[in-house]
């Protein structure tokens, strides 16, 4: 009796989608402004705002729809300033 031999082919579920390096944008003195993070399909999944001087202002985490999910604000000593989350009913 033969044995088969396993598939090696890979397949990707659809709810995995892969996620792209960050898209980042600067300020003219060279220091990241905004901080992308895409899936495969272009669905935003986070961002990240930095001030003029570095520092990091507020981070947005998406659901898988794009919509805001939750964001988190920071104050200039890198304290957590407001946490704000967000629902969506049925």
């Amino acid at each position: 009796m033969q044995r088969e031999t396993p598939s090696t082919s890979l397949y990707k579920l659809d709810s995995e989608k892969e996620i792209l390096e960050p898209i980042v944008e600067y300020f003219p003195n060279g220091l990241v402004k905004r901080e992308r993070q895409y899936t495969d399909d272009q669905i935003l999944l986070k961002e990240k705002i930095y001030s003029e001087n570095g520092d990091l202002l507020e981070v947005i985490n998406y659901k898988k729809s794009g919509i805001v999910d939750a964001a988190i604000s920071f104050s200039l000593d890198d304290e957590i300033e407001k946490e704000r989350y967000f629902f969506t009913l049925l």
